[in-house]
């Protein structure tokens, strides 16, 4: 029997991937400015840095915190559904999953369910900080698109975790590449659809402050849809032609059980 493989390693590789990407994270948004000016702070303490002790470090604030905080849960959930989207599809295109299917799903929906939490919380957190600050950052485009992807991205995690892995837990150990119905293979290529070109936007607006004021909410809503639209073409053609010679073996849902 060979041995069972763990999401660990995986997961911990992609998180490293994501975490190195995401530094930039932490560095003030002016000092990537092609333009050569350095932000005002940075300009009016740059000669009290160079006076600090080679043992001294400058304060935390608790919006840079509030940030790590942030973007850890933009990693967690991005790398591990990215994960989950691949073993799902992997395990559709060689029509049956492995037993120790159950303990990779239930890990990642945990993983992914701490994700969302520090995502909502910090990402509240930070709002509220920046409209204490400046009220008008309520008229951003960009927060508004962000709130509507992840709004769109939690509701999606529900319908994949009720209408499509609860399915798919009962079908495990059976042929089930193209025995799924046309209903059933339709809301998996949705929700993978949605689900990786949400967290991949989710990620985008949380580390491309050039889109602060330039992009309209408009414009950042079509690059949205259009990604979904070709991710879910994507995994429609990676999906198993159905085979109308082999009997369903899945759940059917159409039975109700007597009362």
């Amino acid at each position: 029997m060979p041995p069972r493989p763990t999401v660990l390693p995986s997961l911990l590789v992609a998180l490293a991937l994501l975490l190195a990407v995401g530094a930039a994270e932490a560095v003030p948004s002016g000092a990537w400015d092609l333009r050569g000016s350095l932000p005002l702070e940075m300009a009016a303490h740059g000669g009290a840095a160079s006076t600090l002790s080679g043992w001294s470090l400058p304060p935390v604030e608790l919006r840079s915190l509030l940030r790590m905080v942030h973007l850890i849960g933009l990693c967690l959930g991005l790398g591990t559904t990215l994960l989950l989207d691949g073993n799902l599809l992997g395990w559709m295109r060689a029509g049956r999953a492995p037993d120790y299917a159950p303990s990779i799903l239930g890990a990642g929906r945990r993983v992914v369910m701490v994700g969302f939490g520090l995502l909502w919380a910090s990402g509240a957190a930070l709002t509220a900080l920046a409209v204490s600050s400046d009220p008008s950052f309520l008229a951003s485009p960009k927060l508004w698109a962000k709130i509507v992807v992840v709004t769109a991205l939690t509701a999606n995690a529900f319908v994949l975790h009720t209408r499509v892995l609860s399915p798919f837990s009962q079908s495990l150990a059976r042929a089930i590449d193209g025995r799924w119905r046309g209903r059933e293979r339709r809301l998996f290529v949705a929700c993978g659809a949605v689900s990786a070109t949400s967290w991949l936007v989710a990620f985008a607006l949380g580390v491309l402050r050039e889109w602060n004021q330039g992009a309209g909410f408009g414009a950042i809503l079509l690059v949205w849809l259009i990604g979904m639209l070709a991710a879910a073409l994507a995994i429609r053609l990676l999906l198993p032609a159905p085979s109308a010679a082999a009997p369903y073996r899945g759940p059917d849902r159409r039975q109700r059980s007597a009362v």
